[in-house]
């Protein structure tokens, strides 16, 4: 399986000029164009018409959301907790259950996932959690 060519996370050099050149995500239909570490062209599907396809839906659906967002980039736990719980007028279970609920989600959404060249990884310690691009299983 080949990675990125970098074969590392994005890196935030140069993210203004970058960022430009993507597709707005606030409607939460479109995807990125470029990638924000060398500008390759990534040639992803809108966001809606994946999640349809791959029947991502409740928290699966919010991880990936927030993580798309992210555009490549690590999105904190905290960030995902809040997109898990945003209804929750309490904010959510205990942090031991909120753990563990994330991820759940992070490996259903993962599985739905497979295939697609899309991946939800680890960003590192403490760094939060990013989606990865798999060049080789893109259209």
């Amino acid at each position: 399986m080949n990675a990125h060519p970098h074969g590392k996370a994005f890196s935030d050099a140069n993210v203004s000029i970058r960022a430009e050149r993507e597709l707005s995500l606030a409607d939460g239909a479109r995807a990125l164009t470029v990638c924000p570490c060398c500008s390759l062209s990534l040639p992803l599907p809108p966001l809606d018409i994946l999640m349809a396809e791959r029947g991502i839906k409740g928290h699966a659906a919010a991880v990936l959301i927030a993580l798309w967002e992210g555009r490549g980039f690590p999105v904190l736990t905290e960030r995902l907790f809040d997109a898990l719980y945003a209804d929750d007028p309490d904010g959510g279970p205990s942090p031991a259950a909120m753990y563990r609920a994330m991820h759940s989600a992070i490996d259903q959404l993962n599985a739905r996932l497979g295939g697609s060249g899309i991946v939800a990884v680890n960003a590192g310690y403490r760094q939060g959690w990013r989606l990865r691009i798999f060049q080789s299983h893109l259209p």
